[in-house]
């Protein structure tokens, strides 16, 4: 005998997200996560008066926090429109395109011994 629930199709992000809200760190980096947007964005509300002065660090800090996710966005979307068709390209001519971009991680990954 099965159920309406059982034969219903799961959506895929649903078993994710029950593992990651059960995580305490991920849910204590969401938290966190949350309140820096909310407080970047209320900004105008909260930043004093010295901003034209630069000298009001709260103020600084709170509208330098509205154009740091900005930032990351923008970094991140750039490297997969960049990104995401370099490794196609790559993967569909099995490696002979992939000696440059194999040299470029070695040289990113870190200091030379």
């Amino acid at each position: 005998m099965t159920t309406v629930e059982s034969s219903r199709p799961r959506r895929s992000g649903t078993a994710y997200r029950r593992r990651t809200l059960r995580d305490p760190v991920a849910v204590g980096c969401l938290v966190v996560l949350c309140l820096v947007v909310a407080v970047s964005r209320a900004a105008p509300l909260l930043g004093g008066v010295g901003v034209g002065v630069g000298r009001d660090v709260l103020s600084r800090l709170l509208y330098g926090g509205r154009t740091s996710p900005v930032g990351g966005t923008l970094a991140v979307l750039v490297a997969f429109v960049v990104g995401a068709p370099l490794g196609l390209v790559s993967g569909f001519y099995r490696g002979r395109l992939a000696g440059p971009e194999h040299r470029h991680d070695r040289a990113v990954a870190g200091p030379r011994a």
